[in-house]
């Protein structure tokens, strides 16, 4: 039987200590933004796995929630509630 060559790709940093993702979510968000980001990073390694997976995808989650973020406020305030609920 042969065996399947895995590729291991190096996991994406959180944002909360990435040199770009940390001051950017400082300057454009409020506290609670940042708290619901800790916290869904916080539930465990398979949602992390799937956020932190690497850089490019790390990249376009946090990119696709700024950009709702900033279209509309109570959007990040009603998911807050869900998620916590």
């Amino acid at each position: 039987m042969a065996h399947k060559e895995f590729k291991i790709t190096e996991r994406a940093a959180s944002p909360m200590i990435d040199k770009y993702w940390w001051p950017r979510l400082l300057n454009e968000t409020r506290f609670g933004f940042r708290y619901l980001l800790c916290a869904l990073l916080s539930r465990g390694s398979v949602v992390k796995d799937q956020m932190l997976r690497n850089v490019e995808k790390r990249d376009q989650f946090l990119e696709t929630i700024l950009k709702q973020y900033h279209k509309d406020e109570v959007v990040g305030s009603t998911l807050r509630k869900k998620i916590f609920s």
